[in-house]
């Protein structure tokens, strides 16, 4: 789409919303990641095994031309949203690090169950 016609993830109400929207398409144990342009508007929306580690995520947010991630893990019915994030943690600081050091912010890195949501950066994991 042409940059005026992505999806703006700017604020908590337009990313909720976007994964409601896409709750059809998301599954348990997968890793989501959300590459944006420097508006927050949405490059791609795109699934990453777990070994694919950070150089993956960061070489395709190179070639996109992404200034900002948004990472995602969708938790299953019954998972305890924080046991994933300490899992996630190390990921998501490693992302954050060299990321940066490549101008590609790591906004947040998220633990998404029915109902229910984790965010790093709320809780000072980030």
């Amino acid at each position: 789409p042409e940059p005026r016609d992505r999806l703006a993830l700017g604020d908590w109400d337009r990313l909720m919303a976007y994964f409601d929207a896409q709750a059809g398409a998301l599954v348990p144990g997968q890793l989501r990641m959300l590459f944006l342009d420097n508006r927050n508007r949405l490059l791609a929306d795109e699934a990453f095994e777990a070994e694919a580690g950070v150089r993956a995520v960061l070489v395709r947010g190179l070639s996109l031309h992404a200034t900002a991630l948004i990472g995602v893990r969708i938790a299953a019915g019954g998972q305890v949203l924080a046991t994933i994030a300490d899992r996630d943690g190390p990921l998501a600081r490693e992302l954050a690090d060299k990321g940066g050091s490549l101008s590609i912010v790591l906004h947040d890195m998220m633990v998404i169950g029915p109902g229910q949501w984790l965010s790093f950066r709320q809780h000072g994991l980030l």
